[in-house]
């Protein structure tokens, strides 16, 4: 199915301006059908996460009750489903219907294998092409729910894996961030490099805080940083972001390193993709 689903779509796109267009096999609907049926528990399941995960579901009564309930509407669904619909007789009804259906499972105590049944059963499919929709069901149901339990899986595995750093980025500061007091700081660069300019100090203490001195080594005047590229971005600095942030590319530079690409002109920016083509 999943193969059918890629290559059908890749040759629809490549026959897109053809009069004859390939159609859809029954496997890549298939697909189609499935994606759409997962819908509802995915969108359901993230929008009430908390609550499924809260103490009400925990509670014994509801998983009881839930248990009797998909009995309930299983055993009815048996009698009064029509049973007409094959796999290849799916539509978009069906899809919804069984992942409707699949929302119950996000209760404990609903299994998820058989309100998906009973969905398929109550919307006319077939007792095989039930249980065969519902196991396709499963496969992005499963997966997703999987992903989204990684994070405390890994937790757990951490007291297996001393080394393993926890949450850190929330409270740990960016490179050059540890400044105290900016204004303090910056007044501080001001002093330290009072000839180059305070509006040019001023711009690599907001692009690099404490580690201005190092973009701005020792130089005593504004000719010591080599070429002013533009808002302030001098050769000394690209010479920085190469040798210590990895900088390769003209982009990496005015986009990603810097945002010196919003207040440049277009030659001063082809300036900068010159020198990068080889940085000294």
């Amino acid at each position: 199915m999943v193969r059918a689903f890629i290559f059908d779509h890749l040759a629809m796109l490549k026959a897109r301006n053809e009069p004859a267009r390939p159609k859809l096999s029954k496997d890549a609907w298939l697909g189609w059908l499935v994606i759409i049926g997962s819908l509802p528990v995915g969108t359901i399941g993230l929008v009430l996460k908390k609550q499924i995960e809260g103490p009400f579901t925990k509670n014994l009564w509801v998983i009881a009750t839930m248990m009797i309930v998909v009995a309930i509407l299983l055993m009815i669904a048996e009698l009064v489903g029509k049973r007409d619909h094959a796999m290849d007789q799916l539509g978009v009804g069906d899809a919804l219907a069984v992942g409707f259906a699949q929302v119950l499972a996000l209760i404990p105590g609903s299994s998820r294998s058989g309100s998906t049944i009973m969905g398929g059963l109550f919307a006319g499919q077939t007792r095989e092409t039930a249980a065969r929709f519902s196991f396709l069901l499963s496969i992005p149901a499963i997966a997703a729910s999987g992903l989204l339990e990684l994070k405390e899986a890994m937790e757990k595995l951490r007291r297996f894996f001393p080394t393993m750093r926890g949450e850190w980025t929330a409270t740990e500061e960016l490179p050059g961030g540890d400044v105290g007091h900016f204004n303090a700081f910056r007044d501080a660069m001001f002093a330290r490099y009072p000839n180059l300019g305070r509006e040019l100090v001023d711009s690599v203490v907001r692009r690099h805080g404490s580690l201005t001195t190092k973009v701005l080594r020792d130089a005593k005047y504004p000719e010591g940083l080599g070429r002013n590229f533009g808002a302030n971005l001098t050769q000394f600095e690209l010479e920085y972001l190469v040798a210590e942030e990895w900088a390769q590319t003209a982009d990496d530079v005015l986009w990603r390193r810097t945002k010196c690409g919003l207040h440049m002109t277009q030659p001063q920016r082809d300036a900068v993709a010159d020198f990068m083509k080889n940085p000294r």
